[in-house]
């Protein structure tokens, strides 16, 4: 049962992908994906018998696959060895540029097609609006980057971690009022926030399980507490308190 439920036992293929350079291709790439992790280096060869089993592919479906994926530059291959055999490297950069472009055209899609049941404001309430919101983009930015660098894909961004940032900013200023700021600056928010974010990462649970939610629901186990603590988290704490 195990075997049948494994991850082994299953293709994984991006949706974003997919539509960019067609299902055999996107199912290509899951597969060259895997391989690199498992072989754990830049450059891996791959023979047509091994895509094969693993993909059902053809050798003329993998041959017209990997042109588009080299067109694209989500792929490069060369000849090496003797006999030569097809060796891939997998350009991350260039795929975690994509998706993290898809990804924002999904959102930007998603917020333009939303009713908008607050048409009414006046003027003090659009300035404060305004500044809130450049605050809420800088941390929504930041978080999706440290997403990126640390889980390799594109975090989906939804209403409910809108949500969470804003409670998030409502603890973060607390925290600063209980240590004497009364009006924390918005570096010291980002800061703040930028802190809990490298506290859940150093978590094994939350590291595995990296979300807004996550870390908004663990903001007294991730907040900054002076003394009892290493040096090096010391720093940032005094960082996230003192910095103007």
């Amino acid at each position: 049962m195990k075997n049948i439920l494994s991850q082994n036992a299953f293709w994984i293929v991006n949706k974003s992908i997919a539509r960019a350079v067609g299902i055999d291709a996107a199912l290509l790439l899951s597969d060259l994906v895997t391989k690199q992790e498992y072989f754990a280096t830049e450059w891996f060869f791959n023979t047509a018998g091994n895509i094969e089993e693993d993909t059902t592919l053809s050798p003329h479906q993998q041959r017209k696959a990997i042109k588009v994926l080299v067109d694209k530059g989500f792929i490069e291959t060369k000849l090496k060895g003797l006999p030569a055999k097809q060796n891939f490297k997998v350009v991350n950069n260039k795929l975690l540029s994509f998706l993290t472009t898809s990804n924002e055209i999904i959102e930007e899609l998603y917020n333009k097609n939303k009713p908008n049941n607050n048409k009414v404001t006046n003027s003090t309430e659009e300035k404060t609006s305004d500044l809130d919101k450049v605050l809420f983009n800088k941390l929504k930015n930041e978080f999706k980057k440290n997403f990126m660098a640390h889980c390799g894909s594109a975090y989906y961004f939804t209403g409910k971690d809108a949500a969470k940032i804003k409670s998030l900013i409502t603890k973060i200023k607390h925290a600063y009022k209980t240590k004497g700021t009364i009006t924390p600056t918005e570096n010291q928010i980002v800061n703040g926030f930028i802190h809990l974010i490298n506290k859940a990462k150093q978590d094994k649970w939350l590291s595995d399980n990296l979300s807004l939610a996550n870390i908004d629901g663990q903001f007294n186990k991730l907040k900054i507490n002076k003394g009892g603590q290493d040096s090096q988290t010391q720093r940032l704490a005094d960082k996230f308190i003192n910095e103007e």
